[in-house]
């Protein structure tokens, strides 16, 4: 038998929520990316996050050179289709935007323009390539 002697007690309030109510890495945003595809699909993953606890989405879709060239524009447009879609169904998770760079080509562009979307305190989220690692990592 198999005893975890250091498992927190939960409280059966919290049965099925998560330990956080910030969700910051999240591709929820409609049609731009390889998340949600819809509005209908958006609304359908922010109600059962929110079911879980969470409170605040940072939706990060991606921004790569080859397969999801995606701008702030693209980012705050498919934002704005799905705040609305949210409110109309009394969804109350605050949702805002940023990105998740893939360190490439688009990458330099976008930071050479000082055009990133950066989290609160100026952070980014960053994906290295699967292929070969990012040539400029030091110097960045």
């Amino acid at each position: 038998m198999l005893i975890n002697l250091f498992r927190k007690k939960t409280d059966s309030n919290q049965s099925g929520k998560l330990p956080f109510q910030v969700e910051v890495h999240c591709h929820v945003l409609p049609g731009i990316d390889d998340g949600s595809k819809t509005v209908e699909s958006s609304v359908e993953i922010v109600r059962k996050l929110q079911s879980m606890g969470i409170r605040k989405i940072i939706a990060t879709p991606h921004i790569t050179n080859e397969t999801f060239p995606n701008t702030k524009e693209t980012i705050e447009a498919a934002c704005n289709l799905l705040k609305p879609a949210l409110k109309r169904e009394s969804i109350d998770v605050e949702l805002v935007y940023s990105a998740e760079y893939r360190l490439d080509e688009l990458f330099d562009k976008i930071h050479a323009e000082k055009a990133l979307i950066p989290f609160p305190k100026n952070c980014v989220l960053i994906e290295n390539s699967f292929i070969q690692p990012y040539w400029a990592l030091e110097k960045l």
